[in-house]
């Protein structure tokens, strides 16, 4: 549920709450030990998270009941091949930051040389590929363009047109970029995808 911008300063703070657990369990094993023995210290450590999950239930709860999870676009980037090794939580993150996107048919989407600012996975109808006017191949269902602009960090290498009426997910570079790059199969799947396009 992490946005990316904060997922830094997110960690930092669990990691943070992990030092003070370390700490506080270094001060209260001792003193439970001595109280108690060795039975009182397990049963007392291993009662806190409990217990601390019971104070915090009722706001757990709304949270879960308010979460929604894009099955849709999940789905979509499930089925394809630059985002099938990617594990769930990463998938989700990457099908949150992605916005929908309708257009008609002859809309251009991007134009060649153009800077590279999204990726677009393809959730219907048909687009064609050209470089330097000539047509290279048309995707459909299932397929996406923009990841050579973005991983390459270079300006578009083609231009795409929708011919018929389509829908899109538009996924913004830096999520684009975390979730790709960060998983290293998905990253080589990339690399294979851009050498296989012969423009």
């Amino acid at each position: 549920m992490t946005p990316t911008a904060l997922l830094a300063r997110m960690l930092a703070f669990k990691e943070g709450l992990t030092m003070a657990a370390w700490g506080l369990g270094s001060i209260l094993v001792p003193a439970l030990i001595a109280l108690g023995g060795v039975s009182a210290a397990l049963i007392g450590i291993g009662a806190i998270a409990p217990l601390v999950v019971l104070t915090r239930l009722g706001r757990l709860l709304l949270i879960d009941a308010a979460a929604t999870v894009p099955v849709v676009a999940i789905a979509l980037l499930r089925s394809m091949r630059l985002f099938r090794a990617l594990p769930a939580f990463e998938l989700e993150a990457i099908a949150r930051a992605g916005t929908d996107r309708s257009v008609s048919a002859g809309t251009r989407l991007v134009t060649q040389g153009e800077h590279s600012d999204g990726y677009f996975a393809i959730a219907d109808g048909v687009v064609e590929v050209t470089c330097d006017g000539r047509r290279v191949r048309t995707l459909g269902r299932g397929e996406g363009f923009g990841e050579v602009g973005l991983l390459r960090n270079v300006e578009r290498t083609a231009s795409v047109t929708a011919i018929t009426d389509a829908v899109l997910l538009s996924v913004e570079r830096g999520a684009f970029i975390i979730a790709v790059t960060g998983h290293p199969e998905s990253l080589k799947q990339a690399d294979a995808m851009i050498d296989e396009l012969v423009y």
